[in-house]
């Protein structure tokens, strides 16, 4: 019988780890998967499953660092194995899941205190086999897409402007980083972002110009944000931190935003529009939902503290 050994990823088998990442990882979550320019290090540790004939069947990656490592929580890009002839539920694949969690786990120790993931609420066998290792569920989540059908511009509510914010302008920066980490602690599973961590959206190769925004009141006071960017897919923009303070609410300007933001798609010649929405968080489903949105998929959020999972082995 073959047995298999999560093994770290170096320069020798990293070749190997992305091709793996490139044929399995969309199966599962492909947000943050590892691409051609990936290299591990302490904040992004790799494994690869090899079995003794150095078939690869399966592959862990973690990102330990940004807002993950300020919140405790890292957060896997990549959890995936084939074992046992690809069944998720059995006897072997839970072995070789928990070879790769047994490896993650202490790669993190020290560095956070849990590790997330999100996976299809389809993947029923894989789901079992993680939940019997020690995960639960947190949340679901629906990414939900519209078509881009028009750019007619939005009506702002009287007094209320939306206002894109430069990486050179400090002030407006940390502004967004206030008003964005205030409404999103009523998001569970949330973290605070940084100025760093906006910076970075803004200088990342997806980035858009004019796709980070602040809305303001007539006396220039910041109340919501929205974050624009160019989605994975072809033609697809990404619709992100759609937020209004809770004191504003109830004046229409979550649909201004979220028309604002198709508007800016259409100008710009996407034609469709991504995003995502806990499951239970009613209102901003019915506000997306009558603005052309529907439910893609549905992502389940499993966690498990770090120390329960090095207790594995």
């Amino acid at each position: 019988m073959k047995t298999s050994e999560a093994i770290p990823v170096g320069p020798g088998n990293l070749s190997s780890f992305l091709d793996y990442c490139a044929t399995h990882g969309k199966a599962h979550d492909e947000s943050f998967l590892p691409g051609p320019d990936f290299r591990p290090g302490p904040e992004t540790p790799a494994f690869i499953l090899a079995r003794d004939d150095g078939k690869v069947e399966g592959a862990a990656s973690l990102l330990l660092g940004g807002s993950w490592g300020r919140a405790g929580r890292g957060r896997f890009a990549i959890l995936h194995t084939e074992g046992a002839g690809g069944s998720g539920g059995s006897g072997g694949a839970r072995d070789a899941y928990r070879n790769l969690l047994l490896a993650s786990a202490r790669a993190a120790e020290g560095r956070v205190r849990e590790l997330y993931l999100f996976l299809p609420e389809t993947a029923a066998g894989t789901l079992a086999a993680l939940e019997a290792l020690g995960f639960s569920r947190e949340r679901v989540v629906y990414g939900m897409e519209a078509p881009i059908l028009s750019d007619m511009p939005p009506v702002a509510p009287a007094g209320w402007t939306l206002e894109a914010v430069k990486a050179e302008d400090e002030r407006a920066v940390m502004e967004f980083v206030e008003v964005r980490n205030r409404n999103f602690k009523e998001v569970l599973g949330a973290h605070d972002a940084s100025t760093e961590d906006v910076l970075e959206m803004l200088r990342s190769d997806t980035a858009l110009p004019g796709g980070l925004l602040l809305l303001r009141d007539r006396n220039g006071t910041a109340h919501g944000t929205l974050f624009l960017d160019r989605d994975d897919d072809e033609g697809v923009l990404f619709v992100g931190a759609v937020t209004v303070d809770r004191e504003v609410r109830g004046q229409g300007l979550g649909r201004f935003l979220v028309r604002s933001a198709l508007t800016f798609g259409a100008e710009r010649g996407f034609t469709k529009a991504f995003l995502s929405v806990n499951a239970l968080n009613r209102s901003a489903l019915s506000l997306y939902e009558g603005e052309g949105f529907v439910q893609e998929r549905a992502m389940v959020c499993l966690a498990a503290s770090v120390d329960a999972l090095a207790s594995l082995g």
